[in-house]
Parts: C-alpha cells; structure tokens; sequence
C-alpha cells in the first residue's frame, strides 16, 4: 500500500515543447501520382481470403 501512496507524490516530468521542421515540403519529381499506382499494383493479392479463394490456391 505505502507503494501507492509514493505514486501519487512522483513529481510529473516537464513538459517539453515539440520541434517542427521549417523546410519546405517537396513532392516527387521522379513519378506522378499515377506511376506510383502503376508501379505498386502488381495484381498481388491483397488479402488472406482473397488468396484463400484464388484460383492459384485450388490447384495446390
């Protein structure tokens, strides 16, 4: 119980102030929006019972 007790008298650590950068945000010059879609939609499957139902899947 005297345990609890000290928890309550712990003094709370100060707050300290977030740093936030000051640079300009710059998109990507390498691809568009588009090309991104292109290069990362491989037509992989994109869930478990997607895959569970795959044809690929009932073959195995």
């Amino acid at each position: 119980m005297s345990q609890d007790k000290n928890l309550d008298d712990a003094p709370e650590p100060p707050l300290v102030q977030l740093k936030r950068s000051n640079r300009q945000k710059q998109s990507s010059t390498r691809y568009t929006s588009d090309e991104y879609v292109t290069l990362t939609d491989g037509e992989e499957l994109e869930c478990y019972r997607e895959s569970m139902e795959s044809e690929e899947r009932q073959k195995a």
